[in-house]
């Protein structure tokens, strides 16, 4: 799998109008995932490093959100982690 980092303007009444950068690749596309260009494009090396499947895409993203360190296991299918497709 390959996943790259890409650009967006969202608006939100809340918060008005915003560059945000998001991760997409596999049929997976995860909005949003922060503003920080930098800390987007370390995500997207940790899920091209680890060829991680699209089924964990969104727990590595969240987990990376929360700060945690990845919990992933290089090679690890979908049907072994017991992960779903979202």
């Amino acid at each position: 799998m390959l996943y790259h980092l890409f650009e967006e303007t969202i608006s939100d009444p809340a918060l008005g109008t915003y560059q945000t950068y998001g991760v997409q690749g596999g049929g997976v596309v995860v909005h949003d995932v922060g503003t920080d260009p930098d800390f987007v494009r370390a995500v997207v090396a940790a899920l091209n490093a680890y060829d991680v499947e699209p089924c964990h895409v969104w727990d590595i993203v969240e987990d990376f959100l929360d700060g945690e360190p990845l919990p992933y296991q290089p090679g690890q299918t979908c049907q072994e982690s017991g992960v779903g497709v979202r």
